[in-house]
Formats: structure tokens, sequence, C-alpha cells
């Protein structure tokens, strides 16, 4: 993986020192691999120690470059590390230029000013040509040799970072400074020592010829920098993201921001259509009145005419009751001109202010999401440039083959690998893809709406098969179709049936069941439907490929009483969790949609018996009580649910019904029960304000209605009843209108 690279491929921005921006003197390194000048750092630890502190914490220091912070070690800057790859490079590059300007040097055995041909690193200084030829020939300095380099071959094209190091001598003992390093101890992080210290404070400690660390420490950066390169394309891929991402966003706020300014022009037009279709109506009105005042007014006329002198004061007064009650028509029409003109004003006015108010929240929740996108780009960004650093030292240290800087810099880098990869490994995708989209509330949606059910039935179908089917609930899918759950008479099984509008059935699952059948149900998003099975199962259905997901949740619903079964099942929208009710307590449970328990709800304890049906409506709790056969609604905050209301009950055939026994609600909160009285036939549809507290209108329906769903088709939603035992399906229309 590394390559043996002549000096001149070296990018100068790798010699830079990121506080001073001018090229590295004596280079430390911190553990993330970045690299300083000693005495920008001394200058940096001194700001540092100056700013008062609230606790007792080491001193440590922020790296410019990734911001990972650092302990500084007891002896300050001078513990860090010295990057010996990079000073030997600067070294090199320093003795390149001075002869490159300066080609007469003193030489360090002649003491003559001469042209210098030659270098001796052991000498750190210049030689000429004979003392050049003396160095590498007279045995009194025949450990020099190996250290001793020819100009000529200065030039960075002839010199690679491995032939470099081999003309460095072994670092000083940093004990003892006037001896070479001979060892190294591991158990002091790799520090070179010489021979007396291995009798002294290093006696005991783990210690490795250089050669033999050196090449263990090449060999786990070589497998460690393998595993990094393996998400190279996935760095600079994820960057890619980032950047595509920030144009996501501005293109799905721009296709939100037409979108609400279409639906406003749509609307306001509607409204000045209106308008205008007011102003027609009413100057018919008008010529309908004058025209009819015209005809009566010749008509009198006549019999004037016929009557000339006998007549005449019944022709005026006639006359002027005709003008009055003309007058009269005219004020009722004028007066209902002003109160219509009046109320679309209003309507203008709150389309105005919604679009406004809208508009504004697109644009605030626009700006998060750029914020959030920025903080993560800079948060990558980060990474990358670690990722960039490793990459280089990785491989001039490789490059290099120096023994002496790789146990020195190896374990750094390893170190500095491992969290890298943690940060490389997260997948953003996920996050990414919840920032790239906008969504606002329609202006529909915001605008208060009255609720009618249809006066007629708009269609009465047939649901049930040849079977003696037995219907113990429904639920309206998101496909628009009618999920049946239920048994099947005199053979022990369970069904799940997915029906269309018109009754047909598109497809059937069949269950064994061993018990008293109970199954209940409800829709989740996804396509999936929510069912309970009595005793104590709950699953998912999939209306589409009929696959059914279940689990016993017995250990929760029956760990007080072995009594208490599952009766009734709603989903909760905005939290995805499924809420099961029980008989004959007033613990309601909570599960997320992977059936996991989430926790427990207590109704009040004014209520202590169990639910016959529950629904949930935004953040509150609808209840039919089996116990006094009445329904209220409960918050859904906290371990004990507080009673909110209780709702009216209608009457059947001019008697106070008694039993709520299914509730449901639409997509404009309105909600729909079904009542029934215990001491006389029928059964009623009562639908509620959103608030529950008004009860706007009552349906008499088929006395063996047994439960109450809406669904959605075609963009308009339908109300459903459906009997027991008949299989008969019931749909009304649900028309709406804007209040405001």
């Amino acid at each position: 993986m590394a390559s043996v690279s002549p000096l001149r491929d070296i990018d100068e921005k790798f010699l830079q020192c990121h506080i001073c921006l001018n090229r590295l003197k004596d280079p430390k390194i911190f553990p993330c691999l970045h690299h300083y000048c000693r005495g920008c750092l001394d200058k940096v630890l001194k700001k540092v120690l100056s700013e008062p502190t609230e606790t007792d914490e080491e001193t440590c220091i922020e790296c410019p470059v990734c911001r990972e912070k650092h302990r500084i070690p007891d002896n300050g800057v001078d513990g860090l590390k010295t990057d010996f790859n990079t000073k030997n490079i600067i070294e090199f590059i320093e003795l390149y230029d001075s002869v490159k300007h300066e080609p007469l040097r003193v030489c360090i055995h002649c003491n003559q000013k001469h042209k210098a041909i030659g270098y001796c690193f052991k000498c750190n200084d210049f030689l000429c040509e004979k003392c050049h030829e003396h160095h590498l020939t007279n045995p009194v300095v025949k450990d020099h040799r190996p250290h001793v380099f020819s100009l000529n071959k200065v030039e960075a094209q002839y010199l690679t970072v491995e032939k470099l190091a081999s003309l460095k001598e072994a670092p000083r003992c940093s004990k003892h400074p006037t001896k070479l390093s001979e060892l190294c101890c591991c158990t002091c992080r790799n520090l070179p020592i010489c021979m007396p210290c291995t009798y002294s404070e290093h006696q005991g400690h783990a210690l490795k010829e250089v050669s033999v660390l050196a090449e263990t420490e090449r060999q786990k950066l070589t497998g460690k920098l393998r595993n990094v390169m393996e998400y190279k394309h996935k760095v600079y891929e994820t960057q890619e993201l980032l950047n595509s991402a920030n144009e996501i966003l501005s293109r799905a706020a721009e296709a939100e921001t037409a979108q609400l300014q279409e639906e406003h022009d749509n609307v306001e037009k509607d409204i000045k259509m209106k308008q205008l279709s007011n102003r027609e109506i009413i100057r018919k009105g008008r010529q309908k009145v004058q025209v009819m005042l015209k005809e009566k007014l010749k008509k009198r006329k006549r019999e004037f005419d016929e009557k000339m002198k006998i007549e005449q004061d019944k022709y005026e007064r006639a006359c002027k009751e005709d003008q009055r009650q003309a007058d009269i028509l005219l004020a009722g029409i004028h007066e209902r001109e002003e109160a219509e003109n009046d109320e679309l004003q209003e309507k203008m006015e709150s389309l105005s202010g919604k679009f406004k108010e809208l508009l504004t929240s697109l644009q605030d929740e626009q700006q998060k999401q750029v914020t959030s996108i920025k903080q993560l780009t800079v948060h990558f960004n980060d990474i990358v440039r670690r990722f960039e650093n490793v990459i280089k030292m990785a491989s001039g240290v490789l490059a290099a083959k120096d023994d002496w800087t790789d146990v020195q810099c190896i374990p750094d880098i390893n170190t500095a690998i491992d969290p890298l990869m943690e940060e490389v490994r997260k997948d953003i995708s996920p996050e990414l893809k919840t920032l790239t989209v906008v969504e606002v509330k329609s202006i529909l949606s915001c605008s208060k709406r009255r609720v009618c059910i249809t006066g007629k039935e708009e269609s009465v179908v047939i649901i049930r098969s040849g079977d003696e089917w037995n219907v113990t609930d429904m639920a309206g899918s998101e496909m628009g179709n009618v999920v049946v759950t239920g048994g099947i008479e005199n053979n022990n099984k369970s069904f799940i049936s997915v029906n269309d509008m018109m009754g047909v059935q598109l497809r059937k699952d069949e269950f064994p069941s061993n018990h008293d059948i109970r199954h209940r149900c409800d829709a989740l998003s996804d396509f999936g439907i929510v069912t309970a099975w009595y005793p104590s199962e709950i699953g998912v259905y999939d209306e589409q490929n009929g696959s059914y997901n279940r689990t016993d949740v017995g250990h929760i619903v029956k760990k007080d009483h072995f009594n208490w079964c599952i009766y009734c099942v709603a989903v909760d929208p905005s939290n995805h969790n499924i809420i099961v009710g029980c008989t004959h307590k007033r613990d309601v449970h909570v599960f997320d949609r992977n059936f996991n328990y989430v926790n427990t709800l207590m109704l009040p304890y004014s209520r202590p018996r169990g639910p016959n049906d529950i629904a949930v409506q935004g953040t509150n709790l609808l209840v039919c009580e089996s116990s006094s056969g009445g329904a209220y609604a409960t918050t859904m905050n906290g371990s004990i649910c507080e009673q909110l209301y209780e709702f009216s009950k209608p009457s059947v055939n001019g008697r106070t019904c008694s039993n709520a026994f299914r509730v449901c609600t639409d997509e404009n909160s309105h909600i729909y029960m079904l009542w029934s009285h215990q001491s006389q036939p029928g059964k009623v549809i009562a639908q509620y304000a959103p608030d529950g507290r008004q009860l706007l209108t009552t349906r008499s329906v088929d006395n063996a209605a047994a439960c109450i769903t809406t669904v959605i088709t075609d963009k308009t939603e339908k109300l459903l009843v459906a009997t027991r035992k008949k299989g008969v399906l019931y749909v009304y229309g649900l028309s709406c209108d804007i209040l405001s």
C-alpha cells in the first residue's frame, strides 16, 4: 500500500503548521496525527493555562483542525511526541534550499570556504571535495560513511523518504543525550533508550530491538490502513450526498411553496366565483320581482280600465300593497346578499392568514433543516480531513521505513484510526432522508370543517361468502378497502377478509382458533391492520400479501389476574403504537408496532370496569365503557388517565340510549358512536363535534349493527356500518364544508 515516492511528490501543505501557516519547526504531533510547531503549541498552552477554569480537570488543547481535545503531559509540550518523519523531510528540504542558494560553504574538516559537494548527517555539516573523499576512505571516520550524502543527488527527484531515513543516525537517548539509542521501551510508548537505561529506570520493562518492533508496527498499520481504504469510496460518496441533500431540500421547499400558492389561488378563485354567482342570482331575483310587479300592475290596470271610477280606490290600495310586498322581498334578498358576502369575506381573510402562517412554518422548517445539514456537513468535513490526514501520515511513514520513526509514529496512527473507523462506518443516509423532506399542512386541513352524514345510504352490499360468518370488527385501509375480522361458526376458525367498497372479496385468510372468537382490528400505516385475538394475542396483517405476524402478550395482560383478556384494540397514529383494552380491568396496555411493551395507562378510578371499545383522537383516548354503558374521553399523559368529559347519550324511539359499544373518528376529528338500548330494539349512530361536547346529529341504523369505521376512497371519506351475522355493509357519505 505504501509507495516509494520522491520528495518532490510531498505536498507543501503537508509540511505546513495550521496555527502559524508557515513551514513546521520542531514538529510535535497530537494523537489525532495533526502536527504543529513546538513554539506555536507553547503559545496555545500558555493561553489555555491563563484562562480560569471552574473544575480541576486535566489541561487539554483542542486540535485546530479536527477540534479533538488532547490531554497535555505533565512536562508540557515537551511531553508530546516529535514527528520524526516530517522533521527528517523538512531538514532535507532546508538542506536543499541552502545548497541551491549558497553553493560556497565552509567545510567542517578543512575550515576553508569551498564548493560543498557532500554532507555528513552524523557531523550535521557540509564537506568540500577533498574532505568528502577523506570521509569516505579514512578508517578513523568509517562510522560516518553510511551517513555521507553526495550533493549532486540533492535534487528532490533523486531522493526518496526511504533513502533520506537511511542517512540519519539513530536518535539520542533522552536521559543520556551523549549516547545513541539502541533499544525501544514498549512499556513507555516505544521510547528510544540507550543501554545504561536498561539497568536503571527501564529495568524490567518490555524492551525490543528497533528493527523487530518497527516491522511489527508496520504490519499493524498496513492491516488497519487496508481496512480504512475500503471506506474510501464511502467517505467521498457521503460527502457528495451531503452536497446533494442541500439541493434536494431546496427543491422540496420550492415545490411545497408552489403547492401552497396553488391551493391558495384555487380556493380564492372558488370564493370569487361564488361571489359572482351570488351577484347573478340577486340580479335575476330583482329582475323576476320587477317582471312580476309589472305583470300585476298591468292586470290591475286592465281591471282599473274596466271599472274606471268604481274600482279607483281599490286599485290604489292594491298597488300600494303590491309595492309593500315587493319591498319586503327586495329587503330579504339584500339581507341575504350582505350575510353571504360577509361570510365569504371572512373566509377570504381566514384563507390569507392561514396561507401566511403555513408559508412562515415552511420557511422555518426549511431553515432548521438547512442548519442541521450544515452542522452535519461541518462534522463530516472534519472526518474527511482526518481521513486524508491518516492516509498521508500512514503512507509517508510506511514509505520511509525508518525503524525509529515507525516505532514512534505508528502506534499513534493506529490509535487515531480506531475512532476514525467508528465515524466512517456510521450511516447518515436515514438522517439525510428525513432532512430533505419538507412537510407542511394543507391549507384545507387547517380550516375548521363541518361534516354531515348523507341523508340516505349511498350503498348497501353483502360482504360475506357462503360460510356462516360472525363479523366482530372491521377497519378502513389505506388502499380504500374494508378489512373484516371475525369467526366461522361451527368451524373453530377465525378469518380476515379484504373487500372493496362494492362488497367484492379481494382476499381471505383463515386461522385455527381454539377459543371464543373475539377478533378486533384497527388500521395501521403501510397497509397494515392491527388485530387483537382472544384471549391475549395481538398481530399485524398485511392486506397486500396476506402476511400475518402475531404474538402472545399474556405475560403483560394477565400478570395480575388470570381471567383478564384482550377485548378491544386501537392505533395511536402519531406514535404508531398499538393500544389494547382488557375485560374486567381499568388497565390499558401500550405496545409499539414490533409488539414491544411500552407502558400501561390506568383509566380513571371512577370507571372501575374495562372498555367495550377504544379509539385515539389526537392526544385523547375515547372509551366506550362496559360497566355503565356510557362513553367518555381521557388524557393519555402519564400512567393515570384523567377524564376530560363525558359524551351525552342520544335517544332511540323517544328513550335515552344506555349502551355505547363502538367508536371511531373521521379525518376531521368528528366522533361517531354506535348506541343501543338494553330494554328495547333499535340502534343509532351518534355524531359528535371534534371536542366531543356537542351531539351534532343521530341516525337510526339496522338493529343488527355490530361495528363502525371510516374509510377514504377516491379522495372522499365514507362512514361504514356492518352487521354481525348478516354480513351487510351500509355505506354513508360524509360531506364536508369549510367554516373558517
